[in-house]
C-alpha cells in the first residue's frame, strides 16, 4: 500500500510537473505573439515612413522642378505629392506613440507649413510672370508685323529701306534670344539684349528723324514702330528684374527648407530602424528564454525520475529508466529519438504527453526549416526572374508608365513625356561588317554595345533599343545628362579604339544627335506580342540631327530644344553650327556642335575661334558672303580640322558665283536622312 502511494504520489508530481511545463510553455507563447505583434506593428510604421521619405524625395523634385521650369503640369505634380505626403504624414503621427519622434514629427510640422506657404506664394508669382511673359511675347510678334509694313513701303530710298530690313533681320534674331533668355535668366546676358534693343531703338529713331519729306503715313507708322519698341525695352526690363526677384526667392526660401524636412525625415526613419532593431533583438531572446525554460523544468522532471527509480524496484523504475534516456537525447536536440511506451498507468500518460511536446516540437522545427527554405528558394527565384525580366522590359520602362510590375502592362499603354533622346550610330559599319562572318559582326556589335550602356546608364539614361549597331536612349531627368552621356561616350570610344588597335583592328567612329521635345511612350503590337517604344517629332529629330553628323563631319550635334533646355550650358563648349530644314519637317531646326570631346588641340582651336565663327555666321545669314567667306577661312586655317568652317567657306563661294533667290533666308535644305 506504502509502495502504491508513493508509486501514486510519484506520478502526481510528474504529472503535475508535466502540467506545469504545458503552462509554461503556453504563457511564453503568449508573450512571444506579444513581441511578434509588436515587432509586425514596428514594421508597418517602418514602411509607412520610408513611404514618407520617399514622398518627401519625390515632392521636392516635382516642387524645384516647377520653380525652374514653370510647367504647369509640374506644378499639379507638386500639389498632388506635396497632399499625398500630408496624407502620410498625418497617418504616421497619429500611430506614433514614441515621444521623442513625436518631437521629430512636430520637427517637420513646422518646416512643412512655411514650406508650403512659401511654395503657393511663388506659384501665385509665377502666375503672374507667365502672364507678363506672354504679353512679353506679344509685343514681339507685333513688333513683327510692325517692321513687315515698313519693309513694304515702297517710298523710302534704297539706303533706309536697306537699313530697316537689316535691323529687322537683327531684331528677329535678337527676339528670339532674348525669348531664350527669360528661360535662361543670366544678368550678363540680359544686359547685352537691352544694349542690342537701345541700339536698334536709336536708330530707328534716326530713321525717323530724316524722314520728314515723305508722307505724314510712313512718318505715322515710324513713330509707332519706335514708341512699340520702347515699350518693348520696358515689358523685357520689367520681366527680367520680376524673374530676378523670383530666383532671389526660391534660393532663399525654398532650396534651403527642403533639404531640411528631408534630413527630419532620414532621422525619424532611422529612428524607428534602431527600435526595430531591438524589437528584434529582444524577441530572439525571448525564445532563447522560453526554450532554456523548458529545457530546465524537463531536467527536473528526469531528476525526479531517477530519483524514484531508485527508491522503487527495477519493475517500476524501468520505464522512467527509458524515459530518461529519451530526454536526455532530446535535450541534446536528437528528435528523431523514439520513446518507448510500456505502462497504461500515469506513468504512460507521461510518456505519452513527452512525446506529443517532442513532436510538437519537431513539427514545429520542421515547419520553421521548411518555411526558412522555402522562402529562401522563393526569394532566388524571383531575384533571377526579375533580374532576366529587367534585361528585355527595364524597370525604368515600367516607371514610366506607372506600371509596377509586368504583370500589369497591357497593349496599348501609354504616357506622353518630355524628354532628351540621344541617337547614336557606327560611321561605315556596312563596309565593317561586309569583311567580317555573323559570328564576327555579333561579337563585334556587343563587344561595342558592352562599352556603351553603361555609359548611358551611369548618366540616368535608359536605353530604348538597339538597331542594330545603332543606339537609342532617352533621358527623362534633364537635358544635360543627354548631353554629358553623349560626351562621355566619345570619351570611352576613345579608349575603346586603343584596345582596338592594339589586338590589330581599325579604330571607329560614331554620331550622335540629341534632341528634346514631347513624345509618348507605350507599348504596340498585337494580342500575341507587344513591345515598348517611343513615337513623336521629337524622336524623328534626334535620328536626322545623327544623320547630319556625316555631312558637317563633326561627331555630336544637339537640336534647339535641348540647348534651350540645359541648366548648365556654360559647362559644355557649344557653337550654334546652322539652320537646317530636314527631310519630313516644314520647319527648319537650329542645330548646334558640342566639341568637348574633340581633340585637345582642336577643341582649344574652335574655343579661340568661336566668337570669329558666330560673327561669320551672322555675315552669312545677313548674305554679306564675301565677308563670311573670309572669316570662315581665318577659322579653318586657324585649325585645319574644323570642317564645319571650311564647308561654310565653300558654300559662301559658291553664293558668291552662282547668287541667291529673294527666298533666301539662309537656311540649308537636306532631303537625304
Amino acid at each position: 500500500m506504502k509502495i502504491q502511494t508513493k508509486i501514486l504520489g510519484g506520478y502526481v508530481i510528474i504529472a503535475t510537473l508535466t502540467i506545469l511545463i504545458a503552462l509554461i510553455a503556453i504563457y511564453q507563447m503568449g508573450r512571444l505573439q506579444e513581441k511578434f505583434a509588436t515587432s509586425e506593428q514596428l514594421s508597418q510604421q517602418l514602411r509607412l515612413i520610408d513611404e514618407i521619405v520617399d514622398k518627401t524625395w519625390e515632392t521636392r523634385f516635382f516642387v524645384e522642378r516647377f520653380l525652374l521650369l514653370h510647367n504647369p503640369d509640374d506644378n499639379q505634380w507638386a500639389q498632388n505629392s506635396l497632399h499625398q505626403l500630408r496624407l502620410l504624414f498625418n497617418q504616421a503621427y497619429s500611430r506614433e506613440t514614441n515621444p521623442q519622434r513625436l518631437e521629430q514629427y512636430n520637427t517637420i510640422l513646422n518646416l512643412m507649413s512655411p514650406y508650403d506657404q512659401k511654395y503657393q506664394n511663388l506659384v501665385i508669382r509665377i502666375s503672374v510672370l507667365e502672364k507678363q511673359i506672354n504679353a512679353f511675347l506679344e509685343s514681339t510678334v507685333d513688333l513683327e508685323h510692325q517692321f513687315n509694313n515698313l519693309e513694304q513701303e515702297t517710298s523710302f530710298n534704297e539706303d533706309i529701306q536697306f537699313v530697316i530690313q537689316r535691323y529687322h533681320q537683327s531684331f528677329t534674331l535678337l527676339s528670339s534670344k532674348a525669348t531664350y533668355l527669360l528661360f535662361r535668366y543670366k544678368e550678363e546676358d540680359i544686359a547685352n539684349i537691352i544694349s542690342w534693343i537701345e541700339t536698334i531703338l536709336t536708330i530707328m529713331e534716326d530713321i525717323h528723324s530724316t524722314v520728314e519729306v515723305f508722307d505724314e503715313d510712313q512718318a505715322e507708322k515710324l513713330e509707332i514702330l519706335v514708341n512699340s519698341l520702347e515699350e518693348y525695352l520696358d515689358s523685357f526690363e520689367g520681366v527680367t528684374a520680376l524673374i530676378g526677384k523670383i530666383n532671389e526667392e526660391i534660393e532663399q526660401t525654398i532650396f534651403p527648407i527642403a533639404p531640411k524636412i528631408l534630413s527630419a525625415s532620414h532621422n525619424i526613419s532611422n529612428s524607428h530602424w534602431s527600435e526595430e532593431v531591438q524589437s528584434t533583438n529582444e524577441l530572439k531572446s525571448s525564445i532563447e528564454y522560453s526554450m532554456q525554460l523548458i529545457m530546465l523544468l524537463t531536467f527536473l522532471t528526469f531528476l525526479l525520475g531517477v530519483g524514484l527509480g531508485i527508491i522503487f524496484s527495477i519493475r517500476f523504475t524501468q520505464p522512467i529508466i527509458t524515459l530518461e534516456q529519451s530526454a536526455l537525447k532530446l535535450a541534446q536536440g536528437e528528435l528523431q529519438q523514439p520513446i518507448e511506451v510500456t505502462s497504461t498507468d500515469e506513468l504512460g500518460s507521461l510518456a505519452r504527453s513527452f512525446i506529443q511536446m517532442r513532436d510538437a516540437i519537431r513539427t514545429k522545427i520542421e515547419d520553421l526549416n521548411q518555411l526558412n527554405k522555402t522562402v529562401e528558394e522563393h526569394n532566388r527565384t524571383l531575384q533571377e526572374t526579375n533580374r532576366s525580366i529587367e534585361r528585355f522590359v527595364p524597370q525604368k520602362f515600367l516607371q514610366f508608365i506607372n506600371k509596377e510590375s509586368i504583370l500589369d502592362v497591357e497593349l496599348g499603354d501609354q504616357v506622353e513625356k518630355n524628354m532628351s533622346i540621344l541617337f547614336s550610330d557606327i560611321r561605315q559599319f556596312t563596309a565593317l561588317s561586309e569583311h567580317m562572318t555573323p559570328e564576327e559582326n555579333f561579337r563585334f556589335i556587343n563587344s561595342y554595345l558592352e562599352q556603351m550602356a553603361p555609359v548611358i546608364t551611369r548618366h540616368n539614361g535608359y536605353i530604348d533599343k538597339y538597331i542594330g549597331d545603332a543606339i537609342m536612349a532617352l533621358f527623362s531627368r534633364t537635358a544635360d545628362d543627354a548631353v554629358q552621356a553623349a560626351i562621355d561616350m566619345l570619351h570611352h570610344l576613345r579608349d575603346y579604339n586603343q584596345m582596338r588597335q592594339r589586338a590589330g583592328y581599325a579604330p571607329i567612329d560614331i554620331g550622335l544627335g540629341i534632341n528634346t521635345g514631347m513624345l509618348m511612350l507605350g507599348t504596340i503590337g498585337g494580342k500575341d506580342r507587344i513591345d515598348g517604344t517611343v513615337i513623336g517629332d521629337a524622336v524623328n529629330v534626334a535620328s536626322r540631327l545623327e544623320g547630319l553628323t556625316k555631312l558637317y563631319n563633326t561627331p555630336l550635334l544637339i537640336g534647339n530644344d535641348t540647348f534651350l533646355n540645359l541648366k548648365h550650358v556654360d559647362r559644355y563648349s557649344i557653337r550654334m553650327l546652322d539652320r537646317v530644314q530636314v527631310k519630313g519637317k516644314e520647319n527648319a531646326v537650329m542645330v548646334y556642335e558640342v566639341f568637348d570631346a574633340d581633340p585637345p588641340e582642336i577643341k582649344n582651336y574652335k574655343l579661340a575661334t568661336r566668337e570669329l565663327y558666330e560673327k561669320a555666321w551672322m555675315a552669312y545669314q545677313y548674305r554679306e558672303f564675301g565677308q563670311a567667306s573670309e572669316l570662315f577661312q581665318r577659322c579653318y586655317d586657324s585649325a585645319h580640322q574644323d570642317q564645319a568652317a571650311k564647308i561654310f567657306a565653300r558654300r559662301c563661294q559658291n553664293l558668291i558665283q552662282f547668287g541667291v533667290s529673294e527666298e533666301w533666308d539662309g537656311t540649308t535644305h537636306v532631303d537625304e536622312k
